[in-house]
């Protein structure tokens, strides 16, 4: 049950990151004032720019977690291989 909740949660982390990939994409489009806007501590950065920062991050987060779901996944077939022998 575990696995299929971390399963869960790592697809809905790919889902976030796809969601503020597309937002990042349609915002200087759709509304590039906004995206130009100072952002960030001090107004260092565009809005666009932090979007794209925040979904490295977040791609970054989403790729790890996919890796410890799939091992998790492998160990468990694993372990239920080895039982049923």
């Amino acid at each position: 049950m575990a696995f299929a909740c971390g399963a869960l949660l790592t697809a809905a982390m790919a889902a976030m990151a796809l969601a503020t990939a597309l937002y990042a994409i349609v915002l200087p489009i759709d509304a590039g004032g906004l995206a130009a806007a100072p952002n960030g501590p001090l107004g260092a950065t565009s809005t666009n720019v932090s979007l794209i920062e925040q979904f490295i991050v977040m791609a970054l987060a989403g790729t790890l977690a996919a890796i410890t779901t799939r091992r998790g996944w492998r160990m468990v077939s694993q372990q239920g291989a080895s039982k049923s022998v």
